[in-house]
């Protein structure tokens, strides 16, 4: 919890002018933190069920000052929370990928527990459908992949077909490689796309990178720049 703590204060050092999420005059940037499969304590472990989990006391804490309190709860009870842009009507969903997580004993264990939060994901986006927000997704582990949870991403995928039309895409990391995956419907239709960033770490003897995504004023996917670090 202490090296967490250390890296958000170096972020707000460089990148937070000082203002909540709520401010009335925020403008770009601000952060919006994801929650990994590192951070838990043992590693790849989170009890999302259980008040008391190290997530809900040690680690979710730290983000009040980026997020505030409202939406901490919200990561704690619902599993996810939201940020909706005013100004361009776009609204950002970011999940606790624990609860997608494989490698997860807790999730193994009762794989249908996060019906609860794809039940408020559902509402969530219901929402935003009527208010013609467009919505996208963060989260660390993608939707569907060989590390998600099989229930999570088939239902996830159902949602991503029923609300096409108001997701914008996902953004995601985890794997340490630089990828695109298309999602397409039962009548083989792009539904979404979800952009799965490379690590900034050496892990797998690949060079360190990130990316910068551009996107329109209404919230539809325009460009990335992708950075790397050549280590050769």
């Amino acid at each position: 919890a202490e090296n967490n703590q250390y890296v958000l204060d170096k972020m707000r050092e460089h990148f937070w002018d000082g203002k909540t999420l709520d401010s009335k005059d925020l403008d770009m940037p601000f952060i919006l933190p994801v929650v990994g499969n590192h951070e838990g304590h043992p590693l790849d472990y989170d009890n999302y069920d259980d008040p008391d989990s190290f997530f809900k006391k040690r680690i979710f804490p730290a983000f009040e000052s980026l997020i505030g309190k409202e939406r901490v709860q919200d990561l704690s009870d619902k599993g996810f929370y939201t940020f909706k842009d005013e100004k361009r009507n776009i609204r950002f969903l970011s999940i606790n990928s624990n609860v997608n997580n494989l490698y997860n004993s807790h999730a193994v264990a009762s794989p249908t527990n996060p019906l609860h939060i794809l039940n408020n994901i559902a509402q969530t986006l219901y929402e935003s459908e009527n208010y013609k927000e467009k919505v996208i997704i963060l989260t660390h582990i993608p939707i569907a992949d060989d590390s998600s949870q099989t229930v999570f991403a088939r239902i996830f995928k159902i949602l991503m077909e029923r609300f096409k039309d108001t997701l914008s895409c996902s953004l995601s990391a985890h794997t340490h490689n630089d990828q695109l995956k298309f999602y397409r419907g039962e009548d083989k239709k792009h539904m979404m796309m979800e952009f799965i960033s490379p690590s900034l770490t050496t892990f797998g003897g690949i060079n360190p990178s990130f990316r910068v995504y551009e996107f329109s004023g209404v919230g539809e996917f325009r460009n990335y720049v992708q950075f790397r670090f050549n280590i050769d």
